[in-house]
């Protein structure tokens, strides 16, 4: 380290020089020392610090393609953490892979099921708005996954915001393939249904390419709506609006 002279004395850096205040309230100057991108690529040393970032990367990608496939519904509904909720979750399925190393582990390879219930919006849990019990299939021969609600009493089993008359369910529904990063998706909702009174049963039938090989989600969500006369306009009450990634298929 070396001590600053003169009546120029400063904080900063010029060139490979460090200029800093001590503690005892002098100036000192030191040389710029760091790790050249190169050393990081190809010292051994930093071989988990590689595989870490390869795995990062991956998370990332996955966790971009399941937003992009269900973004329309998630548009007025996710959270604005859900990047990175999501990134985080894919991290972990990688993490949870136990057949290869660290930096060669895939994310197909991991606990795929751990996406099974994601919230898009984690200051509306699904089940804080919804509370019937509904059932879902999946047809990959044929092509179409889908949500069965039974009838319910909204009364009893919706948790709408106070300005809202009345909500919809939506079913959305995805192929997604992570090798190559492509996905077909599609979705279907109800028509605004009253809060009063009862539903009648509810079949909600999301059309995927059949025989695909790609793994399958499925997402359910519950949007409310205020009617006003004959204007009805979409209530965007994040507290209340829910979607939850309710089931994923791998192709055996």
């Amino acid at each position: 380290m070396a001590k600053q002279d003169g009546l120029l004395q400063f904080n900063g850096a010029i060139g490979n020089l460090s200029f800093y205040k001590t503690r005892n309230g002098g100036f000192a100057v030191r040389q710029k020392t760091g790790i050249s991108p190169q050393r990081i690529a190809t010292d051994p040393k930093f071989a988990m610090l590689r595989a870490n970032g390869i795995e990062f990367g991956q998370a990332g990608r996955a966790g971009k393609l399941i937003r992009a496939a269900f973004g329309v519904a998630m548009k007025n509904i996710a959270d604005k953490g859900v990047s990175n909720r999501l990134t985080a979750l894919c991290k972990s399925i990688i993490k949870s892979d136990a057949l290869n190393e660290a930096g060669k582990r895939q994310l197909l390879e991991g606990e795929m099921s751990k996406l099974e219930k994601f919230e898009f919006n984690a200051q509306s849990p699904l089940d804080t708005s919804f509370l019937a019990q509904f059932t879902h299939t999946f047809d990959r021969v044929a092509g179409s996954a889908g949500i069965n609600i039974p009838v319910f009493s909204p009364a009893e089993m919706v948790i709408p915001p106070g300005n809202a008359t009345h909500f919809r369910m939506r079913a959305s529904a995805a192929a997604l393939n992570f090798g190559e990063y492509k996905f077909v998706s599609g979705q279907i909702a109800t028509e605004p249904l009253p809060l009063d009174g009862n539903t009648a049963p509810i079949d909600l039938s999301v059309p995927l390419p059949p025989n695909s090989a790609d793994v399958l989600m499925l997402a359910i969500s519950i949007e409310f709506i205020k009617e006003d006369g004959t204007h009805q306009a979409d209530v965007l009450n994040s507290a209340y609006n829910a979607m939850r990634l309710v089931a994923v298929n791998v192709a055996p």
